[in-house]
């Protein structure tokens, strides 16, 4: 069985690790993304949700709400509810209108609602001693998985082209540094077959390992045919 050559050889391993590289910087990616996504979300929620909280007030046991108040703002739904759970003001998202979630305060966390996921902070507004207001936020959480679909697809179209790419770059570089090796090859098997030591590799000089393996061949090839000279005229 013929084996592979170096070639061959080091243009696959470049090649598999060109692929993990991908692979691997791939991965990266689609957790920093996924990172990114919920910190924006939650950062954003919160401001809404602070934002909204210096405009409720409560006079005489009565909600009061300023004009700057807003109930949907950047995806934002802000509710108010009593101190029971009753909503004051505002209206929850769809999946929200048949359930009730625990408060919370001052905890932003996902919650699931189906097949929808939400994020939730909520704060305490006090009254007096005993009574207030709970100021609730709700977000719905970032479509990771369709982003991340997004993400994949497209690696999934790119990554042929890139590895192939790599690939035909690699062959192309290894082949050029290893040309110095095909000469020297190549006029080692001349020699060997005409048997003339004359014969030179003659390699410009340079200062890579193949330079210098090839003056080291030439000065080797010139001291046996300094040798066979010799033994020739002893001989005669």
């Amino acid at each position: 069985m013929k084996k592979a050559s170096i070639k061959l050889c080091v243009t696959a391993w470049y090649t598999v690790l060109m692929a993990a590289m991908a692979a691997v910087v791939l991965g990266f990616l689609v957790v920093i993304s996924s990172t990114v996504a919920t910190r924006t979300a939650m950062e954003g929620l919160a401001q809404e949700v602070w934002g909204n909280l210096e405009q409720v007030a409560l006079r005489d046991g009565k909600l009061e709400l300023g004009e700057s108040f807003r109930f949907l703002k950047n995806g934002v739904y802000t509710v108010v509810y009593s101190q029971s759970g009753t909503v004051l003001a505002g209206q929850l998202p769809q999946p929200f209108t048949q359930m009730t979630v625990p408060f919370e305060n001052g905890l932003t966390r996902p919650v699931d609602v189906g097949e929808e996921s939400y994020y939730i902070l909520d704060l305490w507004v006090p009254s007096g001693w005993e009574e207030g207001v709970w100021v609730r936020g709700l977000r719905a959480a970032p479509e990771g998985d369709r982003t991340l679909g997004n993400l994949l697809t497209a690696a999934l179209i790119a990554m042929p082209g890139f590895i192939l790419l790599a690939a035909l770059g690699g062959w192309w570089i290894i082949r050029r540094a290893f040309r110095p090796l095909d000469t020297i090859n190549a006029t080692a098997a001349a020699i060997n077959e005409g048997r003339d030591l004359s014969a030179r590799i003659g390699l410009p000089a340079g200062h890579g390992e193949f330079s210098r393996l090839a003056e080291n061949f030439d000065q080797m090839l010139e001291r046996l045919e300094a040798a066979f000279e010799a033994e020739k005229q002893f001989t005669a």
